[in-house]
């Protein structure tokens, strides 16, 4: 295919109609990936938050997971680095405090302290804390 017969055949609008549309899909699924990341992360959070209150969550953990699930999501598709940053300081300070050797109510402020430490690192260093 020479030149001129490339300028007259559909192919190059083809191919910036392919290009166009997938960049908008592929900005409309990274919202979607982030929603549904936070959805569960937020699900996973709600159940460890049952669990540390003395809440059977064999029983009603679903409930737990399906509303904390919803609440990221819509968290994080509001304001995305802010959630990015809450989310991230929530999981890792449960995680910690699942380790250590307290009873509950003592894991349960030390999961608060390590995430408002977390999250105040966080933010600094994203330079979202800084006015």
């Amino acid at each position: 295919m020479n030149l001129e017969q490339l300028q007259l055949s559909p192919l190059p609008q083809v191919l910036v109609g392919l290009l166009l549309f997938a960049a908008v899909l592929a900005i409309v699924l990274q919202r979607v990936a982030v929603a549904l990341a936070g959805g569960l992360a937020g699900g996973m959070l709600a159940m460890r938050l049952a669990v540390l209150l003395g809440i059977n969550a064999e029983t009603v953990g679903w409930v737990f997971f399906a509303v904390g699930a919803v609440l990221a999501a819509i968290l994080v598709s509001a304001v995305f680095d802010w959630a990015l940053i809450i989310l991230s300081a929530l999981i890792g300070a449960s995680m910690v405090s699942d380790v250590l050797p307290f009873d509950s109510t003592a894991r349960f402020v030390s999961m608060i302290v390590l995430f408002v430490i977390g999250a105040f690192v966080q933010s600094r260093l994203s330079g979202l804390g800084r006015t």
